[in-house]
């Protein structure tokens, strides 16, 4: 079944595709008929009429005519049944309503989209709101534009809205008092928009209540992202006060301002939030919050002190943990968290983890007990003992690597991936060296080949 609908939709996509040809040719025909045409919604092929015989040049036709040429009345009277003649009215041909156009949109790349678009008003107007409901990518050039052309028609475009990525300028000073205005007005009728990725500078949203207002009564969002120039507190109280339950929450704040209390942020999504990436929070409460449905977490480490059991305490059900710094993190910060770490986990740990990833000095410092299937981490040469130790924790099923190597001693590494890799069947390794160390990386790659026989390699 899977083949014969295939071949049916590449079909009607070269049907649809030659039938925007032939609307988009020059027309031959003028008049108030031929625009008519042009707006049906049944796309009907030309037909052409011919004359059966093709007739002498001498139809002209006066008395003094046919006395020139010895025509009698009899052969004047054949003459003009001819003219009258024309071929038989044709065979009805297949004909492509607009709601199979309508269905082919559906699944058409977004440039075949907007080339439909310029067929007719028909197609545009159905193309128009496949293309509204499509992610739409706004930049502060066309922003402009964007609020121009939605406004044209409010009440209907802006509820077709449902993906928007929209970034604004960096600086308030940049931003055009009026063009606030217009796009605050469109978010204010976007009221079936689902995913919301927007840039805007804090104090925009502290000057402009309206726009504050319009994103935070958005009934039916369930994917937020925030970013933006000075993003801090006052961006928590906006995100607090959102009512839609929301599913995924991204935002980055200014790491030049004091870190804001995650919890506050994510108070009104506790039932909700399953996909949750933050960037310079900080988790005050710890001991009576639980966000049970996150099952991915993205976040940095010393939001939670750098303590797993934190972690474990606040994401009882996680099964993604991606961890991230912004700041170097010393070893004699690693070596002293891993071992309170491991203690902790002790007396409560995930049971097991579909994917960890991040530094390898942050994942080292987890001490992580649960393992996980799958493990991706970068490493810098002269921290092999982290790799070691982490394999050992997480015994891997899949395992993605990149490793920069700034010296040819690689024994430590061999042995590591001896000691701590018996389980990997899956291994992704990038490697970062000098030319002149192109021996040694040989070396390498031919001994993991060795160890790693049935496992697939990709180097």
């Amino acid at each position: 079944m899977g083949g014969v609908w295939s071949s049916a939709v590449e079909l009607c996509i070269d049907l649809l595709l030659s039938w925007v040809s032939l609307r988009s040719a020059p027309a031959r025909e003028s008049g108030p008929g031929s625009r008519h045409a042009r707006r049906s919604t049944v796309v009907e092929p030309r037909i052409r009429t011919s004359l059966v015989r093709t007739l002498p040049s001498s139809t002209a036709y006066g008395a003094s005519d046919q006395r020139a040429k010895g025509l009698d009345r009899s052969d004047v009277e054949n003459v003009k049944a001819l003219a009258t003649q024309v071929s038989p009215t044709p065979q009805p041909q297949p004909t492509l309503n607009l709601d199979v156009i309508d269905c082919i949109m559906y699944i058409l790349p977004r440039n075949d989209l907007l080339s439909i678009m310029l067929a007719c008003r028909a197609t545009y107007s159905t193309g128009l709101r496949h293309l509204l409901r499509a992610e739409i990518s706004v930049s502060p050039t066309n922003l402009e534009g964007f609020c121009d052309c939605l406004l044209r028609n409010r009440a209907d475009l802006c509820t077709l809205m449902r993906r928007l990525k929209l970034r604004t300028p960096k600086y308030e000073a940049n931003f055009d008092p009026s063009l606030i205005a217009r796009l605050t007005d469109v978010l204010s009728h976007a009221h079936f928009l689902e995913e919301l990725d927007v840039y805007v500078a804090q104090s925009v949203l502290s000057n402009h209540p309206g726009l504050y207002q319009a994103i935070t009564s958005l009934e039916r969002l369930r994917v937020l992202v925030l970013t933006g120039h000075r993003i801090g507190e006052e961006a928590v109280e906006m995100v607090a006060r959102i009512t839609s339950p929301i599913v995924k929450v991204y935002a980055r704040f200014d790491i030049a301002l004091e870190a804001p209390d995650a919890n506050r942020l994510l108070a009104p999504f506790v039932e909700t939030l399953q996909d949750l990436r933050l960037s310079h929070v900080v988790f005050k409460n710890v001991a009576n919050v639980q966000y049970g449905c996150v099952r991915k977490l993205d976040i940095q480490f010393t939001a939670v002190q750098n303590e797993t059991v934190n972690l474990i305490q606040l994401f009882p059900n996680l099964l993604e943990l991606r961890l991230r710094t912004h700041f170097y993190f010393e070893p004699s910060r690693v070596y002293d968290a891993r071992p309170k770490n491991q203690q902790a986990q002790a007396q409560r740990c995930w049971p097991r983890l579909d994917f960890v990833g991040g530094s390898s000095s942050l994942i080292y410092a987890a001490g992580l007990l649960c393992g996980a299937y799958r493990l991706e981490t970068f490493l810098v040469c002269d921290h092999i003992d982290y790799l070691a130790g982490i394999l050992m924790d997480a015994q891997p099923r899949q395992l993605v690597l990149e490793l920069l190597l700034l010296r040819d001693d690689v024994g430590p590494l061999l042995s590591a991936f001896q000691v701590g890799a018996p389980n990997v069947t899956d291994l992704t390794l990038t490697l970062l060296v000098y030319e002149d160390m192109a021996e040694t990386w040989e070396d390498i790659v031919c001994w993991l080949a060795l160890q790693t026989v049935g496992a697939r390699m990709e180097l």
